[in-house]
This record gives structure tokens, C-alpha cells and sequence, in this order.
């Protein structure tokens, strides 16, 4: 299942850690396998795992030898670079082991994949090269094996979708509010200059007009205090000219 970018902005370049959190992923995943009957594990866009191989206790020692990690990886590989499909599934040399791959896509790009397997408890098992598996633990039937890889397909999807839209909505507000900050602060420098430009052309005296610029740079500065001092003729000390101070705070 693709999402287009006309239904969601958000950057496929964006990492799915930051989307999805990992541990809600294997937490769902856990559930699904134990009502399910099934053996799973999830990974990135890029194959690399966001979830540990979960199922049944006693059977999963047993799906880790009879499923190679080189056939887990090949499948996940050939689903995530598939331009036609998100989803297959095939047979192994057990008849009744089925192994299937799904990618959830945005922009024909995979954010994550599942790898699914389960063992199936009746069907037609001639002409395998194996013997079917008799006396696992837990078993399905290939009906509800094909609905739980339904299932997965559309609840991680909706997922993801959901998750999208709500960084999508917080990169909205961040960026209005980003935008509205700047948009006060070049309003606040442009009253400040103003008025500075306005004082030099007063005819006040020169000490009420410095006072009056201080007071204005002081306030846009956001500083305790402001003053202008006049080097006397020693070249040792000084008189204050001009002297603004916030509230609260002493003159010098």
C-alpha cells in the first residue's frame, strides 16, 4: 500500500524512528503474533530491524532454523524494491511454512517492511521437497494467514498515515510560530529605528534626545541599562552624558 505526497508532506527523506516509536511497534507486533499464530519482526525503509522476531516461545527456535536470515533479508529486499508490489509470498522447502513480505510506501520509497511467517496446520503438501512440520506448537490456517498479512498491511498504513499527518501538523506549528516571532521581532526594529531617526531630527537638547535613544535601544535590547559617557580632557575620567535604566535598576 503507497501513500502519495499529495496526501501527506512529510519528507521521505525522514527517518521512521521519528515517526513511528519502536517499542509501540514491537509492543503491537507481540499481540498480533500471539493471537495470530504467527512469527514476525519489522524493519526500516532500509531493511535495518526495528523490532526482535517475535512468536510463539517454543516454536521460534525452530522458525530460526528453518528460515535462513539470508532468505529473510532476500524477501524483504525484493518487496522493498518492487515498482508493482507491496506485498508477496512464498513458499518454502517446508510445504506447510509460508513466509511472506510487506512494504508500506510513500512516493514508491518503503518507510517499513514486515516479514511475516506462520506454519500451517492443513492444505496440500505434495511435491515439496520436505516433509511438512508436524507437532508445532501453534498453527494457522492459510485463510487467516492471508488476513493477518491483510491486517498487518492496513493497520500499519493507517498508522503511518496518522503519525504523518501529526508531524506534518507539528511542523505547521513550528514553523507559523517561527514565522510569527519573526514577523514581531523586524516589527519591533522597525519602530525602534524609526523612532531613533525621528529623535535626530529634534530639536531638543542634545542630552534629552540621547537619554530618549537610549531608553529606546535599552528597551528593544532587552538590556538592565544604557548610558553615554564624554572622555575628559585628563584622559582619566569621564562624565555620564546620558543615563537610561530599566525598572529595578540603580543608576550608576
Amino acid at each position: 500500500m503507497q501513500a502519495k505526497m499529495s496526501d501527506t508532506s512529510v519528507d521521505v527523506n525522514e527517518t521512521i524512528l521519528n515517526i513511528i516509536d519502536r517499542k509501540e511497534i514491537q509492543k503491537v507486533q507481540d499481540k498480533l503474533c500471539d493471537v495470530a499464530n504467527i512469527f514476525a519482526f519489522c524493519t526500516d525503509g532500509q531493511g535495518q530491524w526495528l523490532t526482535e522476531l517475535t512468536g510463539n516461545a517454543e516454536g521460534i527456535g525452530q522458525i530460526r532454523e528453518m528460515i535462513s536470515m539470508e532468505r529473510f533479508n532476500s524477501m524483504i529486499k525484493k518487496v522493498s524494491e518492487s515498482n508493482l508490489e507491496d506485498q508477496i509470498v512464498e513458499n518454502t522447502e517446508y510445504p506447510n511454512l509460508k513466509i511472506a513480505a510487506i512494504s508500506i510506501k510513500i512516493e514508491g520509497r518503503p518507510m517499513i517492511n514486515w516479514l511475516i511467517c506462520g506454519v500451517l496446520e492443513e492444505g496440500d503438501f505434495a511435491g515439496f521437497e520436505k516433509n511438512p512440520i508436524e507437532n508445532f506448537p501453534v498453527t494457522t490456517t492459510e485463510k487467516k494467514f492471508i488476513k493477518t498479512l491483510d491486517l498487518v498491511r492496513i493497520i500499519s498504513f493507517r498508522t503511518l498515515q496518522a503519525r504523518i499527518s501529526y508531524v506534518n501538523a507539528e511542523a505547521e506549528t513550528r514553523k507559523s510560530r517561527s514565522s510569527h516571532e519573526e514577523m514581531s521581532a523586524s516589527l519591533k526594529r522597525t519602530e525602534a529605528t524609526t523612532a531613533i531617526v525621528q529623535l535626530l531630527e529634534s530639536d531638543e537638547a542634545v542630552e534629552a534626545i540621547m537619554e530618549k535613544i537610549l531608553k529606546i535601544a535599552g528597551s528593544y535590547l532587552g538590556i538592565s541599562s544604557a548610558e553615554v559617557f564624554r572622555l575628559n580632557k585628563d584622559q582619566k575620567t569621564m562624565d555620564v552624558m546620558a543615563e537610561w535604566c530599566n525598572i529595578g535598576v540603580v543608576s550608576i
